[in-house]
């Protein structure tokens, strides 16, 4: 896990790339909290002029790497709203998991799209008796499978409920007791 520290905006940046940032001589350290391996708080990055494609100011900072070489690095926003991150070696795009990227539906019938692409939904619905089959659809379809769905009777009656011919957007859901059941299910895919 790598190490971070947030240089100040003076006299730490001026040592460590020979020049001083002034766009940064207003930023307010105390709002950004070191824990261990984690910095936590507001941060702010605003483009450089009133242009909206140009990329913010950098912020800077140095990081001790998994192999415990410290490196130097910056941070900016990139006019499309991802983060930059760069230090020579590990250049890329940082990506953060928030509403607009993970969309989600806290509800019975609901869904959470994760950062990774994994999407876990779950729900409950009542399935016909004596092995008569219920179709049940998903919140949302899978955009490209479904790799597992669970049953579970809400009834603690000795039957199982078992999904049948699950698809990117349901299931079928057979119990085997006299009568109509509540089935709780949750299903993931990507």
């Amino acid at each position: 896990m790598a190490q971070i520290e947030l240089l100040q905006p003076t006299e730490k940046i001026k040592d460590s790339y020979g020049k001083i940032n002034t766009s940064l001589t207003n930023l307010n350290n105390n709002k950004l909290e070191k824990s261990g391996d984690t910095m936590t708080g507001p941060l702010t990055m605003t483009a450089q002029n009133s242009n909206p494609n140009a990329y913010s100011q950098p912020i800077y900072m140095k990081y001790v790497d998994s192999g415990g070489t410290e490196r130097s690095a910056y941070l900016q926003t990139h006019p499309t709203g991802k983060l930059i991150f760069r230090d020579g070696v590990n250049d890329g795009e940082l990506t953060f998991w928030h509403d607009g990227n993970n969309p989600a539906s806290v509800a019975a019938n609901g869904y959470q799209v994760l950062a990774s692409g994994l999407i876990v939904q779950w729900g409950f619905a009542t399935v016909a008796g004596n092995n008569v089959g219920t179709p049940i659809t998903y919140p949302i379809t899978f955009p490209n499978v479904v790799a597992n769905v669970l049953t579970v009777p809400r009834a603690n009656i000795g039957v199982a409920a078992s999904p049948e011919n699950p698809t990117t957007s349901g299931f079928t859901c057979y119990q085997g007791h006299s009568t109509d059941l509540t089935v709780h299910w949750i299903a993931i895919g990507w």
